[in-house]
């Protein structure tokens, strides 16, 4: 195995056509009589698109060409040789949106909510306090572009120079609020479980078998889960027929990086950043935001 140094060129593609979606989705609702102020909604759903539109990676690109023989893609290749006619390095990787073939998502959504007033539990207390629950379980994300082997990404939250990254099986986010005349405060608690970094890996130390981009061969195939707390605090200052209000916000009261994964064969590593919830993981650490807003 070779290494090659390469430069990719991103455009955008005039040809690429609409995507086509078929879903359908069943839920239910529970809201009890025996414990006021409290709701459960549980959904399943399905997505299937037709013509989904992405981009290959540069990989993908050069396999395409070398090892599938498409001259449509190997169009998209500048090379550089040297006098013996090796490949020294790839000048120019083109890459451009395209119409995938279909794109299937499955999964859950199950969201909890309570509320009730503070003076239920003593007459001295006033304010709401709701809590609310959300979770999403990613039965599955299954990618097939029709070029490639069908990617199931469900649990791949590995960096995406390494994978085809996808969504965790679960993203969570907790949240307590408090909200009175004058003071609303919420502590929200938000994050994803551990994955893989890829579905379809082999792993082993030795003895491993030929690794192939069908089933890529890892000494270790785990990527941790984080969890991230926020919170924020509003207070209410009446002025005559006006109001001023103050709001201060912390984000990532923790200061918990995103974890880490494999960055391929150079051996470093990157963080590991679900894209289906740009909310999920956090890069700036602990953050500070101090807003006011007057009405009148």
């Amino acid at each position: 195995m070779r290494t090659i140094a390469y430069q990719q060129k991103a455009t955008g593609n005039p040809n690429v056509q609409p995507e086509v979606a078929r879903s359908w989705t069943v839920g239910a609702v529970a809201t009890p009589t025996f414990l006021p102020g409290f709701a459960l909604s549980v959904d399943y759903y399905q997505v299937k698109i037709s013509g989904a539109i992405g981009t290959l990676q540069p990989q993908d690109v050069v396999d395409l060409c070398y090892v599938q023989n498409d001259p449509i893609q190997c169009s998209y290749l500048t090379i550089l040789r040297d006098g013996g006619g090796q490949i020294t390095q790839f000048s120019e990787i083109l890459l451009f949106p395209i119409n995938y073939a279909f794109q299937t998502n499955k999964g859950i959504d199950i969201e909890t909510t309570y509320r009730t007033s503070l003076d239920r539990i003593s007459t001295s207390l006033d304010g709401t306090l709701t809590l609310k629950g959300s979770v999403t379980h990613y039965i599955s994300n299954l990618i097939d572009d029709t070029r490639n082997i069908p990617r199931e990404t469900a649990g791949q939250i590995a960096s995406a120079q390494i994978t085809t990254q996808g969504p965790p099986k679960w993203n969570y986010r907790l949240s307590a609020i408090y909200s009175s005349d004058r003071v609303t405060a919420a502590l929200i608690g938000r994050g994803y479980t551990s994955g893989v970094i890829d579905n379809n890996a082999v792993v082993c130390t030795t003895g491993c078998p030929l690794t192939t981009r069908g089933n890529p061969t890892f000494d270790q195939n785990y990527v941790g889960g984080a969890f991230f707390l926020d919170a924020s605090i509003a207070y209410r200052f009446p002025i005559r027929n006006s109001s001023l209000q103050l709001q201060l916000t912390v984000n990532n009261i923790l200061n918990r990086d995103p974890t880490l994964s494999p960055n391929g064969p150079t051996g470093d590593s990157q963080f590991a950043f679900p894209q289906t919830s740009r909310t999920t993981g956090d890069r700036l650490g602990r953050t500070y935001r101090l807003s006011a807003r007057f009405t009148y």
